[in-house]
């Protein structure tokens, strides 16, 4: 047997057997992963590189860095207020509540630690140095119910201390919740909320009023826990948690340097209309610089002279700070100057441009240019070959050889049968040779108008289209179309629609932004590029050389009129704020605003109408126009700001550098403001387009497929030509655009890109760019105080209140109501017997206005500003309770003439003389009128004695009178009793007493009531002429009394009551004297 040696071997296959590795629960060490790769960088790898990640110990370190970061500035934050070093914690005061005392609630405060210094500043400021808590705070008190005095002291507070009352109705009162808004539209700070009078609930229902007071806060602040004040511990805590709380930023008032005046002083130049005004207190916010601007809220912008610094008044420890300082307490006082203002880099204080009017001047178009407009203004005329016999009109409507009438390229739907009958014709032997193309045509020259004018118009009805007119008006009463007016009829469309233009685009279509400008915009500014100049002044701020936060300083600010120091309210917290570069300067602003409060209250607000607008630390007047808030380069204008409605509103007003809040008041006639807007600035852009749009309408009269003949739009064939490059589109959403005019009366006809319904209606937009008014007015009057049934007289903060006890404060507020008591007991009926009225009621008068005119130097001390209010009070009751009729009449012209004086005249007279003028202006005017009133009525006393005692015996005789009435009366009751029983007749009975009279049958058993209701059913006094006297019951009986005996006569035929005449011989009118009496009253009176 033999064996081959060629045998075939085997081969695998494609498709190899890879078994599963081992699976050793490890991950692959870097080893065996370097060999595998051996050597690929993977993609990933590379593209890590370029995006620079980092690994997972350096992402670690990273996270440990940023968080250490911010632990930085947290801290550093939390230590630059409050300490020995820095500013005191600023703390404002603010009542919610018409009842609640703040002066009162201080005390509570002054009294929280037995350690703590407390002091005073100039202002009225009150410092409390707590050794304890190693912290200073600084409480301010705006005059309650004031708006501008409070959002003022909220421009420059770290903390606001709202107080609000358990025991009172209510917890926030309108005007606290008007308060409220304010300041929550401006900028919250950190804020605590106080609530006081628990103690005065029972201990029952403390909880549950704490409970509701919490839920009333919630409302307005979701995160706030209430703090009790009714114990002197109470304060203490309320210190400890303002400054260990977190403090809350105000973007608008960190960003700049601001101070909280503790002293001020003016000091007049030697022309008198100016001053220097001195200003010390601590540096917040940013790095002070003596080459910046200041701006008081509603004073203005003005400029620093030097920087003075000293020691600070009110240090944590005296003793501490004084040999921390090396030296003695006296010395310490030395102040010195800190810098210096230089002229060449100071900010100025120009706010405007000034205005070149040859700026910009265009030269006169040259003859090239002129012959150029005149050739493209020429009607063109074109060449048309038409068959002969065409008339003008038909050949308007033949379409040319190069052109189809239809845009889209469809054919006419006979045009398939027009080209078969050519055929056929062709078949039939018809030649259509050269020459007789030439006899069978015709050249005519036709114009772009068309159609023949006065052809369409004959066929015309006029009075049917002025009637159509009419009812289209009617029907679109009361569904109009926004923006959208009507065609004038006697002015032409082309000439009242001059300065507007058509956009195919609203958002795409251009339109330069610098075109036709207002000469406003020569005397504002612009920035090439808002945001790098806004980062580039803000990174400045920062790095400024100058008085660092926290130094006490003295600003000297020159140049400050002296009528806005002598018309300045003591009291309202003065708050001086620093201005970064260029904004004192004029430019476009534009603010997002957005209605506030219920909108059952909001009125829409018309666009260019008067508003004031808190802006940041400004506030002044301005008429702003409004526009939609959209995005693009182009915003339509809004003529009406309506409810519930957010638009962009732009004026001109100075730049101010976002984020910062916006306000918009409205001012009533009674000198009030209403919060109507609250927003941002958006920015600072006078290349912002707002365009007013207007859309003319116009109906369809003949629709054929996509062509329309459209009426009412326009009234004459210029104005359709004017208009005719606009694109037109209707409600339904067609567009098309305007082909030719028809007749004379401003029909035309238009192409559209569809089908058009007869129901739609064609419109037309029209737009115009809008310019704001320049009427920025810098200086605004404050409201009157919201508190009204609050006893807010300035006199007790001219007086300094706040030093006082809390029980001469009590006496303060009830010395006028004790003085009412007084008038009204004993002493006044007393002087009224002595003297009688006439002689007290000058005198009063005298003495009310002589305390008028000493009222400056009694506020000074508080026993005799109570002694004051009690003789003020006595004296006012004196009047009320005396005068009569004619002389509570002369009071009442009295106290008009004192509120014009008050209100009307005191404003203008604290400017000019100072506020103590309107006291001695009263005073005097009511001295006069008390000597002229006490002249005008010259009796002596003994004729003044005489006259009060015949006033006396009048009162007695009518007092007789009225008895002697009486008895007659009872005895008339009796006899008409006795007579009834007997079953006498009613005519005997209703005889006696009376003259005139009728008495009304009772026996079908009808009581007194439903008898009267009878004669009022049958009798009508005034159809029948009767003289009704009385209607009156006598015993069991309604007798009915007439003026006269034909009355009577009426009575007794009246068919629908039973009525007898009574007789009566000799009887006198209930309502007259008896004769009998009457001798004796003369003889008791005269």
């Amino acid at each position: 047997m033999v064996v081959e040696s060629g045998q075939e071997h085997h081969r695998a296959g494609v498709f190899k057997q890879q078994n599963k590795t081992h699976k050793h629960g490890r991950h692959r060490s870097k080893g065996s992963i370097s060999s595998a790769v051996k050597g690929k960088v993977s993609v990933k790898t590379l593209t890590k590189r370029a995006r620079k990640e980092l690994k997972k110990d350096e992402r670690r370190n990273q996270a440990v860095q940023l968080r250490q970061k911010k632990r930085d500035e947290v801290l550093l934050k939390k230590r630059s207020l409050g300490g020995a070093c820095t500013a005191p914690f600023l703390i404002a005061v603010v009542s919610l509540n018409a009842d609640i005392d703040p002066f009162g609630i201080l005390e509570f405060i002054k009294q929280a630690d037995d350690e703590a210094v407390i002091t005073n500043s100039g202002e009225g400021n009150i410092h409390i140095s707590v050794p304890r808590f190693k912290q200073r705070f600084t409480l301010v008190v705006p005059a309650p119910g004031d708006l501008y005095s409070s959002l003022d002291a909220l421009k420059v507070a770290d903390t606001v201390m709202f107080l609000v009352s358990a025991s009172s109705g209510e917890t926030i009162d309108d005007a606290g919740e008007k308060i409220l808004t304010a300041i929550m539209a401006q900028g919250l700070p950190s804020t605590v909320v106080a609530v006081t009078d628990l103690e005065s609930i029972p201990p029952k229902k403390r909880h549950t009023a704490k409970q509701q007071v919490q839920k009333d806060v919630l409302r307005w602040l979701p995160d706030e826990k209430i703090i009790t004040l009714d114990k002197i511990g109470d304060g203490l805590n309320f210190l400890r948690k303002v400054g260990s709380q977190k403090q809350r930023a105000v973007i608008q008032r960190d960003r700049r340097p601001h101070m909280l005046a503790e002293v001020a002083e003016f000091m007049p130049d030697d022309e008198g209309s100016t001053g220097t005004l001195k200003v010390s207190g601590f540096v917040r916010g940013c790095p002070l610089s003596v080459n910046s601007l200041v701006h008081i809220p509603g004073w203005g912008d003005f400029q620093m002279s030097h920087l003075e610094t000293t020691s600070d008044p009110h240090p944590l420890d005296k003793g501490r700070a004084a040999r921390d300082s090396g030296m003695e307490t006296d010395d310490s006082d030395i102040t010195r100057v800190l810098a210096t203002a230089d002229p060449r880099i100071q900010e100025s204080l120009q706010s405007e441009n000034s205005l070149d009017p040859m700026e910009g001047e265009q030269t006169w178009p040259t003859e090239e240019e002129l012959d150029e407009a005149k050739e493209s203004l020429e009607s063109k005329r074109r060449v048309k070959r038409v068959p002969k016999g065409t008339s003008d009109y038909q050949a308007a409507w033949i379409p040319d050889e190069l052109k189809d009438d239809d845009d889209d390229g469809e054919t006419d739907e006979n045009s398939e049968e027009e080209i078969i009958k050519m055929n056929e014709a062709d078949s039939d032997g018809v030649s259509s040779c050269g020459d007789e193309d030439a006899d069978d045509y015709e050249t005519i020259t036709v114009t772009e108008g068309g159609v023949d004018a006065q052809r369409y118009d004959d066929k015309m009805d006029l009075s049917e289209e002025q009637e159509t007119l009419k009812k289209i008006k009617e029907a679109r009463t009361d569904s109009q179309f926004p923006d959208e007016i009507d065609t004038p009829h006697e002015t032409p469309a082309r000439v009242r629609f001059q300065k507007y233009r058509g956009l195919q685009s609203f958002r795409t279509s251009p339109w330069d932004p610098c075109e036709n400008l207002p000469v406003e915009y020569s005397r504002i500014f612009q920035f090439a590029n808002f945001d790098r100049t806004k980062k580039r002044v803000l990174k400045d701020s920062k790095e400024t050389e100058g008085a660092m936060p926290g130094w006490y300083v003295t600003l000297h600010i020159h140049g400050v009129p002296q009528h806005l120091w002598a018309a300045r309210r003591s009291g309202h917290p003065l708050v001086v704020y620093i201005l970064l570069p260029h904004e004192q300067k004029m430019s476009l602003l534009n603010i997002v605003l957005k209605r506030t409060g219920p909108i059952e209250n909001q009125q829409p607000i018309k666009s260019k109408e008067q508003l004031v607008f808190h802006i940041g630390h400004r506030r002044f007047k301005a008429c702003p126009i409004f526009s939609q808030h959209t995005n693009g380069s182009k915003h339509k204008y809004e003529r009406y700001f309506q409810p519930e409605a957010t638009v962009v509103a732009s004026l001109f007003a100075p730049i101010v550098f976002p984020p910062c809040s916006v306000m918009a008041y409205s001012e009533m006639k009674d000198g009030s403001q209403e919060l109507v807007a609250t927003g941002s600035v958006l920015s600072v852009n006078p290349n912002r387009i707002v365009a007013k749009r207007v859309v003319l309408s116009g109906h369809p009269f003949k629709i054929h497929k996509r062509s329309a003949v459209v009426r009412f739009m326009f009234f004459n064939p210029e104005d359709v030509t004017w208009f005719k490059p606009v694109e037109l589109r209707t409600k339904h959403g067609r567009r098309g655009h305007i082909k030719e005019s028809l007749g004379t009366h401003g029909h035309m006809k238009c192409v559209f890109d569809g089908q058009l319904k007869s129901e739609d209606t064609i419109l037309m937009n029209l737009y115009k760019r809008v310019f704001p008014k320049w009427t920025y007015e810098p200086f605004v009057n404050a409201p009157p105080s919201l508190f009204i049934n609050r006893l807010t007289d300035e006199a007790m903060v001219w007086g300094d209140i706040s030093d006082w006890s809390v029980w001469s404060q009590i006496l303060v507020y009830t010395s006028l109501q004790c003085g009412h008591v007084l008038a009204s007991k004993s002493p006044t009926l007393l002087l009224l017997g002595l003297f009688g009225n006439k002689v007290i009621l000058p005198v009063a008068l005298f003495m009310m206005s002589f305390f008028s005119i000493v009222m400056p130097w009694l506020i000074q001390s508080e026993y005799t500003f109570i002694l004051q209010g009690v003789l003020l009070g006595t004296l006012q009751g004196l009047v009320s309770s005396c005068a009569t009729t004619s002389q509570l009449n002369i009071k009442d012209f009295l106290d008009t003439i004192d509120i014009i004086t008050s209100l009307l005249l005191a404003s203008f007279i604290t400017k000019i003389l100072g506020w103590e003028y309107v006291f001695y202006i009263q005073g005097i005017l009511g001295i006069v009128i008390a000597v002229v009133w006490w002249l005008s009525d010259t009796k002596s006393l003994n004729e003044i004695v005489q006259d009060q005692k015949c006033q006396q015996n009048c009162t007695k005789a009518h007092q007789k009178m009225n008895e002697k009435e009486s008895e007659r009366l009872r005895e008339e009751a009796k006899a008409v009793s006795t007579v009834v029983e007997q079953g006498f007749s009613y005519a005997t009975v209703a005889a006696r007493g009376l003259q005139k009279g009728v008495e009304v049958n009772k026996r079908t058993g009808k009581d007194i009531n439903q008898m009267r209701e009878t004669i009022f059913k049958y009798v009508d006094p005034a159809r029948e002429k009767l003289n009704i006297k009385s209607i009156r019951p006598a015993g069991k009986l309604l007798v009915v009394e007439t003026e006269t005996e034909k009355d009577i006569e009426k009575l007794t035929k009246n068919e629908g009551v039973s009525l007898r005449e009574a007789k009566n011989e000799k009887a006198t009118s209930l309502n007259d004297i008896p004769v009998d009496i009457e001798e004796e009253l003369k003889d008791i009176v005269y």
